[in-house]
């Protein structure tokens, strides 16, 4: 009786360490994830502003919406 309970301690012991690996795994995942979309965002609003730049100097568009170069303001 003693031989299976203390294999049963044993068992959920190495399943509580085995989860808690995992969520240690988790967390630096989640900790990659955050820092790859704050440097994703940083991208997006430098990518934001060289657009809004190339509208003002080249406010003209040709047929396909790209801006054309001709004349631009300066």
């Amino acid at each position: 009786m003693f031989g299976s309970k203390a294999r049963t301690i044993e068992s959920l012991r190495s399943q509580l360490t085995q989860q808690a690996k995992t969520v240690a795994l988790l967390e630096n995942a989640n900790a990659n994830n955050w820092a790859l979309i704050k440097e994703l965002e940083e991208e997006l609003e430098i990518a934001a502003l060289e657009y809004v730049d190339l509208e003002r100097r080249f406010p003209e568009r040709d047929e396909r919406g790209r801006f054309r170069r001709k004349r631009p303001l300066t």
